[in-house]
């Protein structure tokens, strides 16, 4: 089972101490991103998990909620609280980050 969380739900938890995991490809991180959060490719999750913290709370996005409902499937074969973010960053109604 995957549990998704809606953007609302997604913020109060990151507001209470919940980490942020991008698992998009770095060229779309490199377009924008969600402040304050930690960038693992999906295609690298499982042979980077080791760097996740077991006490931690994730919500994980992407662009629209497909692969980081696959990476919290990820997180939980390995132990892990992971929560999806649904709608991804397109949905995310509150603040995004446009590198330079």
């Amino acid at each position: 089972m995957i549990d998704r969380v809606s953007a609302k739900i997604a913020k109060a938890m990151l507001d209470e101490g919940a980490q942020l995991l991008d698992v998009r490809y770095e060229d779309e991180y490199e377009m924008e991103y969600i402040p304050g959060c930690t960038l693992i490719p999906l295609l690298e999750l499982r042979e980077r998990v080791d760097e996740l913290d077991s006490e931690s709370n994730y919500v994980i996005y992407c662009h629209s909620g497909k692969r980081s409902d696959v990476a919290a499937m990820i997180l939980r074969q390995h132990k892990l609280q992971g929560v999806s973010l649904t709608g991804g960053i397109r949905d995310w109604p509150y603040t995004v980050e446009y590198p330079e």
